[in-house]
């Protein structure tokens, strides 16, 4: 099944955001939303907030220059930890992601995961495996240890021999479940070497209604990959 257009188009945007902000940083400069709660590193700004918040760019001891077109999520470069070079990324295998709430289509679980591995490559923290690769690495397995449970592949008794298998150090686990009206979203990185969690984060959402879910689910991945790098 062909993954959510709406949602790759935003994946790319957003990726695309996450270089410039990278670059920006490195200039000395960062994006700003006076209007925005400080203790929040990506926030979205609401409909009504975003026709009218200034967002401009500036350099320590400048003055604010000519707005810019208004964006729907903030993000600060500066809270990323500094990129690494290619040498030093740990590699990582970004595994499907599990629908525990059982309220998600397909198409969008696909497209969830390809915008978590967009989103870790544009850290600069991680070199992450190719999923053609993956999923190659994922049918060998299944054929060599004749466990029909790999295809899907959620617990660890099949995701560190499928990282191992490609040569990863981590890899990601992501599930998503339901608590009241909220959907929940968790996530933990896993060193294979030693078989133990080395980073987490668990951000949510509403469940409804259907239009924005997407949107909602980005935001909800854009908080948890700032928990998983710091």
């Amino acid at each position: 099944m062909k993954p959510a257009p709406k949602l790759m188009r935003l994946a790319r945007i957003a990726t695309l955001g996450l270089w410039l902000g990278m670059v920006l940083s490195a200039c000395g400069l960062k994006y700003v939303n006076p209007n925005a709660v400080e203790d929040t590193d990506w926030r979205t700004i609401s409909g009504a907030n975003r026709a009218t918040a200034p967002k401009v760019l500036t350099a320590a001891g400048t003055r604010p220059g000519p707005s810019v077109a208004p964006a729907k999520t903030v993000w600060k470069a500066a809270t990323l930890p500094p990129p690494l070079s290619p040498d030093e990324r740990p590699i990582i295998a970004v595994m499907e992601i599990e629908d525990k709430s059982g309220s998600l289509e397909p198409d969008l679980l696909v497209s969830l995961t390809d915008y978590f591995r967009a989103s870790l490559v544009a850290t600069g923290r991680f070199s992450v495996v190719d999923k053609s690769r993956q999923s190659e690495a994922r049918g060998k397995l299944i054929k060599a240890e004749k466990e029909e449970s790999y295809k899907a592949c959620y617990d660890r008794n099949c995701q560190i021999p499928l990282g191992q298998a490609l040569a990863a150090d981590r890899v990601l686990s992501t599930n998503v479940g339901t608590m009241g009206s909220k959907l929940i979203i968790r996530a933990e990185i896993v060193d294979l070497a030693r078989e133990v969690t080395v980073s987490g984060g668990v951000t949510k959402c509403d469940k409804g209604p259907r239009d924005g879910l997407e949107e909602r689910l980005m935001e909800s991945a854009d908080q948890l990959i700032l928990q998983l790098v710091r």
